[in-house]
């Protein structure tokens, strides 16, 4: 059902834009000249979660603990696995360069983590583990390296959100 709402949401914004060339034939040639391009995961875990660095490097997250990494502009991708934590759905990551990213897995109470890694993915650290057992995270969002909010499903009929201001440690 998710991937028919995100179809759904893509064609109806394409024919927009596509209906708005004849207002400005500018937006009809950028348009134009958007592609496509297929890519290999390097898994067949689904992928849940994305954050654009820049040009070239980009982080993926997904179900079974996967993470996966691009920092050639999305010419080869390198997934991989959280030791561990193969029954975790990671469905955010937040990047910040190529050896930085912060990965966040929903699920009932302890299955809802927060892990970050310094070196590329090759060691993550456990920085949260949720200790509701009706918690459950839904995602993040960092305005920078340092300051960020974590925001989970109601708790005792009370909004969940944590915060944090030293790049996800605590």
């Amino acid at each position: 059902m998710r991937r028919t709402i995100i179809f759904s949401f893509c064609f109806i914004l394409l024919t927009n834009l596509v209906n708005a060339q004849s207002a400005d034939s500018t937006l009809h040639s950028a348009v134009l000249q958007f592609t496509w391009l297929p890519q290999n995961s390097g898994t067949k875990a689904s992928l849940r979660g994305i954050s654009v660095v820049d040009d070239e490097v980009a982080w993926a997250s997904g179900t079974q603990g996967t993470f996966v990494r691009t920092i050639d502009g999305g010419k080869s991708w390198k997934a991989d696995n959280i030791a561990g934590a193969s029954s975790l759905d990671f469905r955010d990551v937040e990047a910040f360069d190529a050896n930085t990213a912060i990965l966040m897995s929903a699920g009932s109470g302890e299955l809802s983590r927060v892990y970050k890694t310094t070196d590329g993915g090759k060691n993550w650290k456990l920085c949260y583990q949720n200790s509701i057992a009706e918690g459950f995270f839904d995602g993040m969002a960092f305005w920078d390296e340092k300051n960020g909010v974590l925001f989970g499903d109601p708790v005792d009929g009370r909004l969940f959100i944590m915060t944090t201001t030293d790049g996800g440690e605590t």
